[in-house]
């Protein structure tokens, strides 16, 4: 058995950490819109965006969708995958909730509530959706 720690562990910095966020803009409004059926967010630079449901299921970022599928060998491993074959009905958003200050979370009509949208990547979303 090892001896004890001679001095704590400090988590004082992480008590005092801020997420990243855009340079110039927070996340300021969400709303839920009806045309497309998604999620229209606004950022305190007036910068405002809707994203689609189904972009948002498609895109999330969570590691089921995303990384634990993700084939070393393949072309290019750092490019994450996305499912291409949701049942129309998983992209039918339930519930949205707040995680921490610094991210929202959807739950799907199919269960899945695994994924964590941080603002930054809300807004690069937006920003890809936009410029498209």
């Amino acid at each position: 058995m090892g001896a004890p720690l001679q001095t704590p562990l400090a988590f004082n910095n992480l008590l005092s950490y801020t997420p990243p966020m855009s340079d110039t803009a927070t996340l300021k409004a969400v709303t839920k819109s009806a045309q497309p059926a998604g999620l229209t967010l606004e950022w305190s630079d007036g910068f405002t965006g809707t994203l689609p449901f189904g972009l948002l299921r498609r895109e999330c970022p969570c590691a089921l969708c995303k990384g634990e599928r993700l084939p070393m060998e393949a072309p290019n491993p750092m490019q994450l995958p996305s499912f291409k074959s949701l049942p129309p009905y998983a992209e039918e958003a339930q519930d949205l909730f707040k995680v921490g200050n610094y991210a929202l979370g959807l739950r799907w009509r199919d269960g899945h509530d695994t994924g964590i949208y941080t603002f930054d990547y809300l807004r690069q979303l937006v920003t890809n959706s936009v410029g498209a």
